[in-house]
């Protein structure tokens, strides 16, 4: 599991399919 500077909880949670809110 990578992390993620940001990502959106729309999908799934952070690391999951939530993409990086850039």
């Amino acid at each position: 599991m990578q992390k993620v500077p940001m990502c959106r909880m729309e999908l799934d949670p952070c690391g999951h399919y939530a993409r990086p809110d850039v």
